[in-house]
């Protein structure tokens, strides 16, 4: 059990300040990949190009730019291009920078140089990002990862998958900038006709987005991952307990860095073995993000349509409908609902979008309701009264 460090003034023992290039990134066993002469000392860890100003103009105000690498309770742990670092949130120089939302693996962040109190001062302008409703604070937001190029969303074919939540992911995803994708892991517990039926319905709930096969007793496949990510750059690894995100990760890398463990018997329900965010680094290149197991998935949105990305079926149905500002409930001349009567649009995925539609309305009044805004979202129609399509429905392991 993590204890509570943030009014400690020592770091946890494994979050000790270690020195670049003979560190290891917490829960990753490999070294990190030392540069080349002609590449950046975060070359590893996802530099690019268009950092250098920022590096340069924190060079001549005294402060280091870095990525954070893990989060842990009251502590950060940041990689510089003189090493890697952890920084405190019990600060005052942290105090004073007065986060709306604090850093999160896979920021780019400036560290103040003093020792005495070394923290996150700034947080570089974010792209890319998975963000929920702070499932303690409904009114809040949380960034889970920031600056990723893909999310990869994994789902166990051993396990039933609900649709609902399928979509919900990828809502989440495209409304912070993200390309989604959705691994299929254990596919070595399930019949060849078993997993071709998984893998259909995969794609009725994630119409045109890519979908891998993996199992961790197959070499080839994990190959063919680690392609995949080393071409992606950094990548989120999200998904709820005990769908083997951990275990994936394990054979990214060649061996045991984060722990795992069976799930649980009978229900199938994963125990949580991963209880903080790391940042691992892929031979071969790109580097992953290990999440701890997502049950709750509100929606957040302040800009983007992720509903809309994440069902272009229902899109381009709304394009024939006769009103531009339709509901897609009881308007006449609707194309949407008229295709569910006819039975080429599942009633239950219409249903699932008419929920989302719902919750990101609510969303709406509660935060207008606090004097917060978003940007250019017209209002939402009400929520459902159907909770078998809410949130906690669709968010079961």
């Amino acid at each position: 059990m993590l204890g509570d460090y943030s009014n400690v003034d020592e770091p946890p023992p494994h979050i000790g300040g270690v020195h670049w290039p003979d560190c290891t990134i917490p829960g990753a066993v490999h070294p990190l990949i030392e540069p080349t002469p002609d590449q950046h000392p975060l070359h590893a860890l996802g530099w690019k190009s268009a950092l250098a100003d920022a590096e340069s103009d924190g060079a001549t105000r005294g402060v280091a730019l870095g990525r954070v690498v893990a989060v842990e309770r009251g502590w950060d742990q940041v990689a510089t291009a003189a090493g890697v670092v952890a920084t405190s949130r019990a600060t005052a120089a942290f105090r004073r920078a007065r986060f709306e939302s604090p850093p999160a693996v896979g920021d780019w962040v400036f560290v103040a140089s003093e020792a005495s109190d070394r923290a996150i001062v700034e947080i570089v302008a974010r792209a890319g990002t998975i963000v929920r409703r702070d499932p303690a604070r409904p009114v809040r937001s949380q960034v889970v990862v920031a600056n990723v190029d893909r999310a990869l969303f994994a789902f166990a074919a051993d396990h039933p998958i609900s649709a609902r939540r399928v979509e919900r992911c990828l809502v989440l995803a495209r409304d912070g900038g993200v390309q989604p994708a959705l691994a299929l892991t254990r596919i070595d517990l399930v019949s060849a006709d078993q997993l071709a039926h998984v893998h259909s319905r995969l794609q009725e709930a994630a119409p045109g987005v890519e979908i891998l096969e993996i199992s961790t007793l197959q070499p080839d496949t994990i190959e063919s991952l680690r392609r995949w990510v080393a071409a992606a750059g950094t990548v989120a690894l999200l998904g709820a307990s005990g769908v083997g995100k951990s275990t994936l990760s394990n054979a990214l890398l060649g061996a045991d860095g984060q722990a795992t463990a069976e799930v649980r018997a009978g229900d199938g329900r994963g125990r949580h073995t991963t209880t903080t965010r790391r940042m691992l680094v892929v031979p071969g290149g790109g580097v992953v993000i290990d999440t701890p197991g997502l049950r709750a998935l509100g929606l957040w949105a302040d800009e983007g349509d992720g509903v809309d990305e994440a069902f272009p079926d229902i899109l381009a149905l709304g394009a024939r409908c006769r009103f531009r500002n339709c509901s897609h409930r009881d308007e006449p001349g609707c194309a949407v609902a008229a295709a569910v009567k006819r039975g080429t649009l599942e009633r239950q995925r219409y249903r699932g979008y008419l929920t989302l539609e719902a919750e990101l309305g609510t969303l709406d009044r509660q935060r207008a309701q606090q004097g917060q805004r978003r940007g250019g979202r017209p209002p939402r129609a009400p929520r459902l009264a159907d909770e078998d399509y809410s949130e906690e429905s669709a968010s079961e392991e």
